[in-house]
């Protein structure tokens, strides 16, 4: 490189650096559109000559080691090595590389403003010129060592690798996020040793060289001098251009996305248009950071609306904006069961759902329920099975649903009502068959009396009183009991009275009242004669009356009975006694001394 052409790219900067000082770096505009003199801001650093101006302002920052670097002429330039208008702007190192190994740290920190916030932006940059040419040294002895480059984010804690490192020279070698010269490459001022990119707050590279004094000098060719002074292993390196990727930022033009989500959901918003990174915010246009880049995936717990804007050279643009409804989910409560009477009446499936669920709902099943969201079911005329609640979801929540599980129950049969009619000094009899119909036998009775028998409701008239007598079938799912009554009736006993017996002599001549040899014989009855023979026998008066001949008879009292009763009777016995016969007197003579017989 020769030196007038030098003296005209340090014109063109107009920035100076004063020995190892921090400087504020104007940045110029880029012929390819990006800064305009209309966007252009002072730099106050009094150093500068005059007044310049731009978007961002860059903290610079060299630490030089050791006595082989030139300090005293550190020089920035705009355009060096060759580079195009849009290239940004770079720097050029003079070092002596006698006998020893050197080191330089070279940090820019961008800023918004002269000791403003730092800020973040995306940067492009090359390695140009590393120029390390020493005539006359081996190809192996030609080059700075190493160059590497770490990027920090806004915090300046959190270290960043560039996102690319791209050697130019086949030769170089890339090792993490340092390159490696050889000797083949980099002998003219125009190459390139490498391209890289990052998006952070702070650039620091490092040059590194442990080449040493070469071992022989042979400058024939070469240009006579590098830097001020002959001795031809004094180099120069020109360290970094830099070029902003985005020279000016334009507002995102929209935002899209789904802007309806189900409580619970997440949704990803992408920003439309401009030209620069995007930064998310909630409350407002920079309100509160909710993230970076150009999508961001947001969960909101309610309605919230989104701002984006890009962030270039000068700060963040103007937002554009969208709110995402956050819509609750459908509540159609939880699943239940209902178990109605296949008799019974009409009710609703709603109350049968756990939960709070929502009255907008829908039924489905195997019949069609009225009563709208009540689901009115009617077990006479529609079918058991699974009902479905159905809410419809909106807002990008699904629909929910739960079902009720309806079953029907027979009701229970009890038969009909009937009647009894004992005999009051009967036998007992079961109530049971004195019912209707087809009556199961798990029911019990209950009445005036305490049944026996379980479910046959034995009656014993003699022991228990007549009345209404109830089966009761006690009913289950959803079915009441089921009742029928017995009525108990009692009819009176006959009482034909006691046996009695007298007895006559034949030729009494009076006649005999049956009815005072039997006892408590109610009236009515009729009087049979069963045995015996001769004297008068009157059945309606109920006497006889006994005449020579007439032998021992037995009459019958018969007192007639009322269903279920049986006739009564008693028996009066008389006995006919004959009359006593002495037969007629006579003499007897017999002699003295002899017993007569």
């Amino acid at each position: 490189m020769s030196i007038s052409r030098f003296i005209v790219i340090i014109l063109f900067c107009n920035v100076y650096l004063i020995g190892q000082s921090q400087e504020y770096i104007n940045f110029y505009p880029w012929v390819n559109g990006g800064l305009s003199a209309s966007n252009w801001r002072s730099d106050p650093d009094p150093q500068q000559s005059g007044a310049k101006t731009g978007c961002i302002y860059s903290d610079v920052n060299i630490a030089l080691s050791g006595g082989a670097w030139q300090t005293s002429n550190p020089q920035w330039a705009y355009n060096l090595g060759g580079m195009a208008a849009a290239d940004g702007f770079g720097m050029k190192l003079g070092v002596n590389w006698t006998n020893v190994n050197q080191t330089v740290t070279f940090t820019i920190t961008f800023r918004n403003a002269p000791s403003g916030a730092i800020t973040e932006y995306p940067v492009d940059f090359s390695i140009f010129d590393i120029n390390s040419h020493v005539c006359g040294a081996s190809s192996l002895n030609r080059f700075i060592d190493v160059v590497s480059v770490v990027g920090y984010k806004a915090d300046l804690t959190t270290s960043v690798n560039p996102s690319s490192i791209v050697p130019s020279c086949a030769q170089n070698i890339v090792t993490g996020n340092s390159v490696k010269g050889s000797g083949s490459c980099g002998n003219s001022e125009t190459t390139v040793a490498f391209n890289t990119s990052n998006t952070v707050a702070r650039i620091v590279i490092t040059y590194s060289s442990g080449t040493g004094d070469p071992a022989s000098l042979n400058c024939a060719g070469t240009p006579p001098q590098l830097l001020a002074g002959n001795d031809p292993r004094a180099q120069e390196i020109f360290l970094t251009p830099f070029r902003l990727t985005s020279a000016s930022s334009s507002a995102p033009t929209g935002i899209t996305g789904t802007t309806s989500i189900c409580s619970g959901n997440s949704t990803t918003l992408t920003a439309t248009g401009g030209n620069s990174s995007s930064t998310w915010y909630t409350g407002s246009c920079g309100g509160t950071l909710v993230g970076t880049g150009s999508s961001i995936t947001v969960s909101p717990g309610s309605t919230t609306t989104y701002y984006v804007a890009n962030q270039g050279l000068c700060g963040i643009t103007s937002c554009a904006s969208t709110t995402v409804n956050v819509t609750s989910p459908p509540n159609a409560g939880t699943s239940g069961s209902a178990s109605f009477c296949s008799n019974g009446s009409s009710a609703n499936l709603f109350a049968s759902l756990g939960g709070s669920p929502s009255s907008l709902g829908t039924w489905s099943g195997p019949s069609s329920l009225g009563g709208g969201n009540l689901g009115t079911y009617n077990p006479v005329t529609m079918n058991p099975g699974t009902y479905t609640y159905t809410v419809t979801g909106t807002g990008g929540c699904p629909n929910a649903t739960a079902t009720v599980s309806v079953t029907e129950t027979a009701p229970p049969n009890a038969g009909t009502n009937g009647t009894a009619n004992f005999c009051s000094n009967g036998s007992s009899g079961n109530l049971f068959t004195s019912l209707g119909g087809s009556p199961s036998s798990s029911g019990t009775w209950s009445g005036p009396s305490a049944l026996t028998g379980g479910n046959l409701g034995t009656y014993n008239p003699v022991t228990m009183t007549p009345g209404t007598y109830t089966y009761t079938v006690t009913g289950s799912g959803g079915c009441a009991n089921a009742t029928a009554t017995v009525s108990v009736s009692e009819s009176a006993a006959p009482n034909a009275g006691t046996d009695g017996s007298t007895s006559v002599c034949e030729t009494s001549g009076s006649a005999v009242d049956l009815f005072s040899l039997i006892a408590g014989e109610d009236a009515g009855g009729t009087w049979t004669r069963l045995t015996g023979s001769g004297g008068t026998f009157n059945a309606g008066a109920g006497t006889f009356t006994p005449a020579a001949g007439a032998t021992t008879s037995t009459f019958q009292y018969t007192v007639s009975g009322t269903s279920p009763c049986s006739n009564d009777v008693s028996v009066a016995t008389v006995t006919i006694s004959s009359t006593p016969n002495a037969g007629t007197d006579g003499t007897l003579t017999v002699c003295a001394g002899t017993i007569p017989t």
